[in-house]
């Protein structure tokens, strides 16, 4: 009995020791022998990777840059997809894109009901003529100069149009006037203008049409296109 009281705790240590020493075993890396040999897969993927031809990066830029404002748009302006829309160039003569952020890349007022305020592309004859006839009407001086002999009447008609404006004998009918993009048409220009009143609240849109006559550029039709007049 004393005996077997003797070897327990070394039976005890046997079972303890053998389980852990099976686990370590276990445990252990078996590696891996490359040899070089192509049937490996590292040796396969290697290649892959030498061969693959990649790609130069499109925007290397992208992810650092400032995007809180594009082009001539200024910062304080809420970036929109309109805000985007309205600073985009307009195709260059040529059929071609001109570059964004140049002088040439303005942003025009648009008064809705009459049009874009853009006279870039007036001929600057046509534009010197409108604008000096437009200059004598808010004047009050004479502008038959302005207009060829066959448009006199137009002139009369669009004259007495104009008195409608007033809303004070005392007072001019007209104070100020605005023009508009001009269109083409062959050898002939429509020049839109707005006339206002002294309080701006009343207006008459006319369109001149330029035509040339003996080298030189006359208005031959004045067309009365809407009035917004004060009420009687």
């Amino acid at each position: 009995m004393e005996k077997n009281l003797e070897k327990s705790p070394k039976i005890l240590f046997a079972l303890f020791c053998a389980p852990a020493l099976f686990f370590s075993s276990c445990a252990k890396k078996v590696g891996v022998v490359d040899d070089g040999s192509s049937n490996t897969l590292r040796y396969q993927i290697e290649q892959m990777l030498d061969d693959f031809q990649w790609s130069e990066e499109l925007e290397p830029g992208r992810l650092s840059e400032d995007v809180s404002r594009y082009g001539n748009i200024s910062d304080k302006v809420r970036m929109s997809p309109l805000a985007i829309l309205c600073s985009m160039p307009e195709p260059a003569s040529d059929g071609g894109e001109s570059e964004i952020g140049g002088a040439e890349d303005a942003v025009y007022p648009y008064i809705a009901g009459f049009g874009l305020l853009d006279v870039s592309k007036t001929p600057k004859t046509v534009l010197s003529l409108a604008t000096g006839f437009c200059d004598s009407i808010v004047g009050g001086t004479d502008a038959d100069s302005f207009v060829s002999k066959s448009c006199l009447y137009s002139l009369a008609f669009f004259l007495r149009e104009l008195e409608s404006l007033k809303t004070d004998k005392k007072i001019p009918s007209v104070s100020s006037y605005v023009i508009a993009s001009s269109f083409s048409a062959g050898t002939s220009y429509e020049v839109p203008v707005r006339f206002y009143d002294s309080e701006k609240k009343n207006f008459l849109d006319v369109a001149l049409y330029f035509s040339e006559e003996a080298g030189s550029w006359k208005i031959d039709q004045i067309h009365i296109v809407k009035a917004n007049t004060p009420v009687r």
